[in-house]
């Protein structure tokens, strides 16, 4: 016989009781829980579109779930006519009832995000006579929660494993608390969630923490990034630059560890000592590092702790969402790896985080609900019908507004999937601040040649362009809008590959190579972490690794900056803009629309030059990844900002 029982979790107190029961617990009635969906109410049991945040990560086969008696469902599986709603206030509150698993032939799951526990059924009795509310049971009964786990020690052994609750709501967390709790976890973690969830953000706090721990110091702790502009954004380093390899360094014909283990070899003994002492690793977008490059990483830190500091331990937190970008071959943003070798594939991605991992929900760089529940069917590779019909808008919006020079080039980013289309735009918004500023451009040719090696300066510089950012020509004027394309230094100031920044003047220094004469060279006020910098940018060398032989065999002296009014979609994963440009049309990668249009703040910022809905797909191997994931969410709930939980 089944004995539905009511509950609710009282959202001051945070005390389980019967929902009937709600409104005479500390004078606080059910009604004053707001009409919002939070974490602190019970979710409908009615059909809902999928969206990210109901989904949960572990693919375990959840409890079922009966309707509430007072709940009307026509033709409902789960019983025959609705009863009559009881007349106590819980009424205004869904209440959630439990089944045992023996009942499932008669009942089935039921989504919505509600936690529930599977418990051993009581001995068949004497069907009692009808009831008109809900029957209580004449022992007490484990109560399922709607939001903080119960440890499986609280509840009565079913002589079954204990399923564990999962949190699947949207839950914001307050980062600074959430950001200490993981470092005294002292293991690994991997944290998740789309775009705008806050992950580059706590990543700060994580920073922030560590040091606060360490008074001040930051001894032992690196962040680093796949990217430049996404390390310049979380206030670290490229992966490249932190294990000091340059592109092209890896050799396709041997296996992940064996290339591993060849450039670790080669590696300088600074290089060695400081990954020896690195204690905490934060590796931000983490979707874009190849399992090539993760192995490296792995491998690179194990070696060196063996070797030179046997005693000590590390760690690695790694944040990123594995819908969006995969990552690119040898650093050219327009050949993406489409093989699936995403650093999950590695075999250190089990050693270091197992299947756990930590998903953010709450959106905080969007506020609009429709807006959020959009990008989160877009996500996972659905284009909604709103989706559909708002794009076809701000498409007709953009054409509007460039037709009456209400918006032009130079006042917003342009994202472009490919990078050809990205150095036009550039060249065109160049002409136009050199006629309005009336100031003349500076052009700087590269220097580029070989080293050791039997090539032609042509061969060099093809290869160059392929490898790097920093152009072959690189012309700038007051008032452009550049960005830097390797680690740039001035005296004790110093901004790292990635930053974005204003032209602002140039000044004269001694020419290179040269004796009494002089060369003007930018300075750029770069938009920096801690606050603008002004600093004077001059030519530096960039080299690429040989794979064959130890050391470089080409390089190029140039001033490391490239034009920044328009950028690849690539290069823009990681960052939050009031408005943007998009031609998704020619999007043509997993999670790339996504990425785009996840960007900005509000649906008003968006303007679109293109769009092809057959352009809009996820990986496939990412889903298989996320349904083996085990959330860990509910380790952390006393991190939970209850206050806004509350308002919202």
């Amino acid at each position: 016989m089944l004995l539905p029982v009511a509950f609710a979790r009282h959202p001051v107190t945070g005390r389980v009781v019967r929902a009937s029961a709600w409104g005479q617990q500390d004078g606080v009635s059910a009604g004053n829980t707001g009409s919002g969906m939070s974490l602190l109410t019970p979710r409908s049991y009615l059909p809902s579109s999928p969206s990210v945040s109901s989904r949960t990560s572990c693919r375990r086969r959840r409890p079922n779930f009966c309707p509430p008696a007072h709940v009307p469902m026509a033709a409902s599986p789960f019983s025959g006519p609705p009863s009559q709603p009881p007349s106590s206030t819980s009424s205004l509150v869904p209440a959630a009832a439990f089944c045992s698993d023996e009942s499932s032939s008669t009942s089935s799951s039921v989504g919505g995000g509600v936690f529930g526990v599977a418990v051993t059924p009581p001995p068949t009795l004497p069907r009692p006579p009808p009831q008109t509310c809900t029957p209580v049971p004449s022992s007490p009964r484990p109560l399922p929660q709607t939001c903080t786990p119960v440890p499986p020690s609280a509840f009565p052994s079913s002589g079954r494993p204990a399923k564990k609750l999962r949190l699947s709501a949207a839950v914001p967390f307050d980062m600074g608390r959430l950001a200490a709790s993981i470092l005294r976890r002292k293991r690994g973690l991997f944290v998740t969630g789309g775009g705008g969830v806050g992950k580059t953000r706590l990543l700060r706090h994580c920073v922030d923490e560590y040091r606060l721990a360490h008074v001040g110091s930051r001894s032992g702790l690196h962040v680093v990034a796949p990217t430049g502009v996404a390390a310049a954004v979380a206030g670290g380093v490229t992966l490249h630059a932190y294990l000091r390899q340059s592109a092209g360094c890896f050799d396709e014909s041997l296996t992940e560890e064996e290339d591993a283990a060849r450039l670790y070899s080669k590696m300088h003994e600074a290089t060695r000592k400081r990954l020896a002492h690195t204690s905490l690793l934060l590796v931000d977008e983490v979707s874009m590092v190849s399992s090539r490059m993760f192995a490296l990483l792995c491998y690179s830190i194990d070696a060196a702790h063996a070797e030179m500091n046997k005693s000590g331990l590390w760690r690695m937190v790694a944040f990123g969402d594995f819908y969006q970008l995969p990552p690119v071959k040898r650093g050219d943003e327009d050949n993406y790896d489409t093989r699936g070798l995403y650093a999950f594939k590695s075999v250190h991605w089990t050693r270091l985080f197992d299947n756990e991992q930590l998903e953010l929900r709450y959106v905080w760089r969007q506020e609009d609900k429709k807006f959020i529940d959009m990008l989160s069917h877009l996500r996972v590779g659905n284009v909604t019908d709103d989706l559909a019909v708002f794009l076809e808008e701000r498409f007709k919006m953009a054409n509007v507004r460039a037709a009456t020079g209400d918006c032009t080039d130079l006042e917003v980013t342009h994202i472009f999937p490919h990078r050809p289309h990205v150095v036009k735009h550039n060249r065109q918004c160049l002409n136009t601040m050199e006629a309005i500023n009336g100031c003349k451009r500076h052009t700087y040719q590269a220097i580029d040649y070989p080293i050791q090696c039997q090539l032609t300066k042509k061969e060099v510089t093809q290869q160059l362009n392929s490898a790097l950012m920093a152009p072959e020509t690189l012309e700038v004027c007051v008032g452009a809008r550049v960005a830097a394309c390797a680690t740039v230094t001035d005296g004790d100031n110093e901004v790292p590959n990635g930053t974005v920044g204003t032209v602002v003047k140039f000044v004269s220094i001694p020419a290179h190579g040269s004796t009494g004469k002089t060369t003007q060279v930018p300075v750029v006020r770069f938009d920096a972490v801690r606050g603008p910098k002004d600093i004077v940018v001059t030519a530096v060398d960039m080299k690429l690794q040989a794979v064959a032989r130890d050391g470089a065999y080409a390089s190029r002296f140039q001033i490391p900056l490239v034009l920044a009014w328009a950028v690849t979609v690539h290069r823009c994963q990681g960052l939050s803009m009031d408005a943007a440009v998009m031609d998704l049309g020619s999007c043509f990668a997993s999670g790339m629309v996504y990425v785009a249009l996840s960007r900005v703040r509000t649906m008003e910022g968006v303007h679109v030059l293109s769009f092809d809905r057959s352009k809009v797909r996820a990986d496939v191997r990412v889903a298989l990844f996320y349904g083996d994931q085990c959330d860990v969410g509910h380790l952390f709930l006393d991190c939970m900002d209850v206050g806004r939980c509350v308002r919202e």
